[in-house]
């Protein structure tokens, strides 16, 4: 602008007068009548010109301010990218780590498998060995009683008074007790042969112990980890729910959305796409930075109308959740709220086992167990949620469990993206 006479040419908007001044408090220019008006009366009024050399000022010092920002914009961009490098060295870190990991417990398994084969094999042979020694201490019994009784069948009859009767008498006697002894090993022998398996089944048991222990551990419950996404028709009119149904955020402003009758409409809740009838399932939920959430199962029949208690997470006969609340976390059921002491974490786990009847909560930062919720479930539950966070920007966010379906490859023949191109994707960009 300048005082030139062209300022003239424009005429004021609502006299539909030449414009002669510019009112800084209202930043506007105004026409004679708007002068004369109450409403510039007590404002700051200068020439076209002095406004123009103020107004350049500020755009200046707010361009200037625009540049530094672009600036450390770029600075945290070209972080970004260097993160994004450590992402991919650190996930190989890992792989690796788990790999050998699970290598070497392979191992352990496989050297104590060959050895526990090894003392069955040697308690094979050794029970083997023990029935042998009996069967050749039968035969033996068998030739040398035979022996005895040929002896007896060949002895000539005598006459007492034509042989030595001393003799005789202690050869018959001799006779007489082999025959007792051979009666006495047979009665040994005759008896059914009992085969000690005591240290077979020691071997048996300690195997079991290994198994006992591993079966604590495994399944784990993200072998059973789902892919959750948040069903928007379900959102409260405050929770604006991402395009690709992964994160939500409060709002202090209530979203322009339609009418749904699955829609919450006096609590910020909403429900999963995902309905459960049957089966294990696992999934993830990000909390960093949030102040007021829960999260747990609810039956789809929840009321989305009716009374606060009827439609709010953990308050009726219908959800379960485990929430933070003031900076307290409590476990709740049917208005029933159990207090839990735990330190905060980042990234919840929740397993339900549906058959069973359990509802688990992990802190899966050192995954450990938060609590567990044990029911009926009488109807099929959907995962749910609420967040209330007026002064947070964080959003509430479901962790992918699953690698999502790799992208076709296009009919012109451009390969997908890879990781080499994943990691340069910044460096394009830059």
């Amino acid at each position: 602008m300048s005082d030139s006479s062209s300022d003239s040419l424009v005429l004021c908007t609502l006299h539909n007068e030449g414009l002669i001044l510019y009112c800084r408090d209202c930043r506007l220019c105004i026409c004679p009548t708007c002068l004369v008006n109450e409403r510039h009366r007590s404002h700051s009024l200068i020439s076209f010109k002095d406004a123009c050399k103020a107004e350049k000022g500020i755009l200046e010092i707010k361009a200037k301010q625009l540049k530094k920002n672009q600036e450390k914009l770029q600075k945290n961009l070209q972080q970004l990218s260097a993160s994004e490098k450590e992402v991919e060295e650190t996930v190989e870190k890992v792989k690796n780590s788990v790999k050998a990991m699970y290598g070497e417990m392979r191992a352990l398994l496989e050297q104590d498998e060959q050895n526990t084969y090894r003392l069955i094999e040697a308690e094979h042979h050794n029970m083997l060995r023990q029935i042998h020694s009996r069967v050749n201490g039968g035969f033996n019994f068998i030739e040398a009683a035979m022996n005895v009784v040929e002896n007896v069948e060949h002895m000539d009859n005598f006459k007492l008074a034509e042989c030595d009767s001393i003799n005789i008498l202690m050869e018959v006697n001799s006779m007489k007790t082999s025959i007792e002894v051979f009666e006495a090993i047979h009665i040994s022998l005759g008896k059914d042969v009992q085969v000690d398996n005591k240290r077979l089944k020691s071997l048996e048991n300690c195997v079991d112990e290994i198994l006992k222990s591993t079966k604590k551990f495994l399944p784990r419950p993200w072998q059973y980890s789902e892919n959750i996404t948040f069903d928007e028709n379900t959102a409260h009119r405050n929770l604006r729910v991402t395009e690709d149904r992964r994160e939500i955020r409060f709002v202090s402003q209530a979203q322009s959305v339609l009418e749904k009758p699955e829609r919450f409409t006096k609590t910020p809740n909403v429900m999963a796409t995902q309905i459960f009838s049957s089966g294990r399932h696992y999934w993830e939920v990000m909390l960093k930075g949030k102040e007021n959430w829960g999260v747990g199962v609810a039956y789809p029949t929840m009321s989305r109308t009716g009374t606060r208690r009827d439609m709010t997470l953990g308050f009726n006969k219908e959800s379960w959740v485990f929430q933070l609340s003031d900076g307290e976390f409590y476990a709740m059921h049917n208005g029933d709220a159990i207090h839990q002491i735990c330190k905060k974490f980042h990234r919840l786990g929740v397993f339900l086992d549906y058959e069973d009847g359990k509802l688990s909560f992990y802190a899966v930062d050192n995954f450990c167990l938060l609590y567990t919720f044990k029911t009926k479930f009488r109807k099929p539950v959907t995962p749910a949620f609420k967040t209330y966070d007026k002064s947070s920007t964080w959003p509430l966010v479901l962790c992918p469990m699953l690698p999502e379906p790799k992208e076709p490859v296009s009919d012109i023949g451009e390969p997908n993206p890879t990781k080499e191109d994943s990691v340069s994707y910044f460096s394009e960009r830059l």
